[in-house]
Formats: C-alpha cells, sequence, structure tokens
C-alpha cells in the first residue's frame, strides 16, 4: 500500500475520475515536508510517515492528540467502507506544526478504493487551508483540464526562479494540489519549472486554451 500523496493522486487517477462536465477547480499548495497518512479501520488507527508505519514521534503524537476528532469525522465514512485513509504533509513553519490534508481514499471490503479531495474538520488548519488559486471549466475535455492545472501550478510556485536561489524559503510549496468543486476529481501536481514543463506537450495545450479563454481565476501567492 502507498502512502504518498504524488502516487495516490497521479494524472492518471484525476484522469479517471473527471467526466468532461462543467466545474470549478480549486487548489491548496502542496507544503514541503514528509508525507503523512492516517489510516483508519474499526480496529484503530495508523499513522505513516513517508509510507513507513510510526509509533513514536511528532507526527504521530499529534495524530494521537487528535485521535477523538478524527473518529467523530471519519465513523460515518465507515459504515460503507472498511477503511479510510487521510493523506497530507507534515508542516514545520515558524515553530508551529501541523498536517496539512489533501485528499482522503476510502477502501471497500473488495478492496476497490475510492478518491476524493480532503473535506473534513479535524486539524486547527482544517478551516483555513493554504490557498493556491482556481479555475473553472466548460467544454474541455480532460487532458486539456489537467493541462491547464499543470500550467497554472508552474507559473504560481516559479520553479525556475527559486531554484537559482542558494536556499529556497522557508516552507516554499512544491507544487499545488487541485481539486473539484465536488472533491470527486484530485490531482496533486508536483512543479518541475516552466523551462521543463514548456517541453512537454501539456504546455502546447494549456497554452491554447489560455488564448481563447481569461476564465482562470489570479493566483495568490504562499502565505509568509
Amino acid at each position: 500500500m502507498n502512502y504518498v500523496i504524488t502516487d495516490i493522486a497521479s494524472a492518471a487517477t484525476f484522469g479517471a475520475a473527471t467526466d468532461s462536465r462543467p466545474t470549478s477547480y480549486w487548489a491548496k499548495f502542496l507544503l514541503p515536508g514528509p508525507d503523512v497518512a492516517i489510516s483508519v479501520t474499526d480496529e484503530g488507527v495508523q499513522t505513516f510517515v513517508d509510507t513507513v508505519p510510526v509509533t513514536e514521534g511528532a507526527q504521530w503524537a499529534f495524530v494521537a492528540y487528535h485521535q477523538r476528532e478524527i473518529w467523530h469525522a471519519v465513523t460515518p465514512l465507515l459504515t460503507s467502507f472498511v477503511r479510510a485513509t487521510i493523506f497530507g504533509r507534515w508542516v514545520v513553519i515558524r515553530g508551529t506544526t501541523w498536517i496539512e490534508s489533501y485528499a482522503v481514499e476510502l477502501t471497500d471490503e473488495a478492496g476497490n478504493t475510492e478518491l476524493r479531495g480532503y473535506d473534513l474538520h479535524i486539524f486547527p488548519f482544517d478551516d483555513d487551508p493554504q490557498p493556491g488559486g482556481e479555475t473553472s471549466f466548460t467544454t474541455e475535455d480532460n487532458e486539456q483540464i489537467l493541462s491547464v492545472l499543470m500550467g497554472i501550478a508552474e507559473k504560481t510556485i516559479r520553479f525556475d526562479e527559486v531554484a537559482k536561489r542558494e536556499t529556497r524559503p522557508k516552507g516554499w510549496p512544491t507544487g499545488l494540489f487541485w481539486f473539484s468543486d465536488d472533491q470527486k476529481a484530485c490531482f496533486a501536481n508536483e512543479a518541475i519549472g516552466q523551462l521543463a514543463f514548456a517541453e512537454t506537450p501539456y504546455a502546447r495545450l494549456a497554452e491554447d486554451w489560455r488564448s481563447v479563454s481569461k476564465r482562470a481565476s489570479p493566483v495568490e501567492g504562499p502565505r509568509p
């Protein structure tokens, strides 16, 4: 079982979940730090850090402290599924630590999984996420949508500019996590840099979309 955000919420997962209907997409910043997964079943709660199960340490202690809230939020999901796994990243900024949550994977008795954007209310910053932007689509197909979202991530993160510095600014995002307004489609997009992105077929599709549409909203920069 894989507990890394960018693997469980890959481009293939995004494409399988979308249906080309008119919809809006929102983004949270993918913050730097270890991947944390919280797997909940009727038997208990397990914590994973970069896919490794842990029973001590800061991340485990944080999950243990919020275990009552985790049970309260996840228990309704276990009426239809046997496992619910929350995917997030461990964040340390200016001495404050928390789990920024991005997705929930639901597993049924047959082992089938369903991925959705995180919309629970468990941790201190769940109601105050790190916003990365928004945009909407009407008749675009899945590949066009994916390309546009990737292009916005590259322009927002400015990976090429940051890479030129001797040190990356503390807490600077690594990409964007996109999710549809119904939470059913989501996608973790790690920035690779605009120069590298320009060499991919996605860049041309994104540019073609921008040339005929001004619907994409301005994106906000990361919080200091």
